[in-house]
């Protein structure tokens, strides 16, 4: 399971709005990224694509994750912006079922919590079998509680570079029923373990 993740930017392009660029394709910038490889058979490297700096991510029968804790204020800043290109799917791959839970690319946006509650995270996933469009909860640990939305699936644009935009406030509001001040962390993740593929 192969992802190219390029440059991660929350913000927007319309005039008054803040822009932050968290990663300009430069290799010192994965230094603020906190790595976490959570099983054997997964690695990742910075690697040049027509020109550009991108970090390709693989695993095998296995999980990869990239982190970076943020502080971005949604009011001013509520657009997530990225590009992407997966050249290979999990067989098989099905968020909706734990079994099956294998993604070829998610990024995740985690939000503050208050004392008494679960921590909410927006997952949004290029999936191998379920729909694109698709919102749902998905599976996690019992402290979050973690929506899914299916923004690419299937084979149709492999190996091509997809560019992805989301308003998170409408997103948050959509699947939570509230809006967010912030956003705290990022999460790039491939999971291949569940269904034993690549």
């Amino acid at each position: 399971l192969v992802m190219l993740t390029g440059m991660v930017v929350v913000g927007s392009l319309c005039a008054g709005e803040e822009v932050i660029i968290l990663d300009t394709h430069k290799t010192d910038a994965l230094l603020d990224w906190d790595k976490r490889i959570l099983s054997e058979g997964s690695s990742w490297q910075v690697v040049d694509d027509s020109g550009d700096r991108a970090i390709k991510l693989r695993s095998e029968s296995s999980s990869l994750s990239l982190e970076k804790s943020i502080v971005v204020d949604l009011r001013q800043t509520p657009y997530l912006e990225w590009v992407w290109k997966v050249t290979v799917l999990p067989k098989g791959g099905d968020f909706t079922a734990t079994l099956t839970d294998d993604q070829s690319g998610q990024l995740l946006v985690t939000f503050p919590k208050t004392l008494f509650e679960r921590r909410k995270v927006i997952t949004y996933l290029w999936d191998s079998t379920v729909p694109k469009g698709t919102m749902a909860d998905a599976p996690g640990p019992l402290l979050l509680n973690i929506k899914a939305i299916v923004v690419e699936s299937g084979e149709r644009q492999l190996g091509k570079w997809v560019l992805e935009k989301r308003n998170l406030l409408e997103d948050f509001q959509a699947l939570f029923g509230s809006t967010p001040e912030r956003a705290i962390g990022l999460r790039i993740q491939l999971n291949s373990q569940h269904t034993h593929s690549e």
